[in-house]
């Protein structure tokens, strides 16, 4: 079998002066979601994060987690990535809770299916941000429970009517 550099990249712990991460990636690289690896090949739900430490948060929590390649706004990993995430019944988005976070969230939701994404809100920026704050897993489970789900305007839920 022959072996393929897809994607190799690397994040410095430092920042520079504007505090902006420090990236370096192979050139030409095909985007894909960082962490299959870890996942269990059985599992039929999956977190996917706006970043590769907010997916080793997760996991650590005990969630099976990816992460999109270069950040919120970056899209191009869908196509390259549709056929793998078939086989997730449920896809929760937990992306920063920012605007450009919640936004691209929404925007994959109508990309990868309403009818199996929930986007969760953490009460931090990210996951990692939860996890050094010292959220519980509890707390965590909490904001998934109440995960929003994205549907057509006319589908309400029982709960709306009274």
């Amino acid at each position: 079998m022959e072996e393929e550099l897809i994607l190799w990249k690397k994040i410095g712990l430092d920042r520079d002066d504007k505090g902006k991460k420090q990236v370096l990636t192979s050139s030409n690289s095909e985007q894909i979601l960082y962490g299959w690896h870890c996942l269990d090949p059985n599992s039929r739900r999956v977190f996917i994060t706006e970043g590769e430490i907010d997916a080793m948060s997760l996991h650590q929590y005990g969630y099976p987690s990816l992460s999109v390649p270069f950040g919120a706004q970056n899209h191009q990993w869908v196509e390259n990535e549709f056929e793998r995430l078939q086989r997730f019944d449920e896809i929760f988005l937990c992306f920063d809770n920012d605007t450009a976070g919640q936004k691209a969230a929404l925007e994959l939701v109508h990309r990868l299916g309403e009818h199996r994404c929930r986007i969760v809100t953490l009460p931090w920026k990210d996951a990692n941000e939860a996890l050094q704050n010292g959220m519980s897993r509890e707390s965590v489970d909490e904001c998934i429970q109440t995960a929003k789900v994205i549907g057509p305007e006319e589908l309400k839920n029982a709960g709306e009517f009274r």
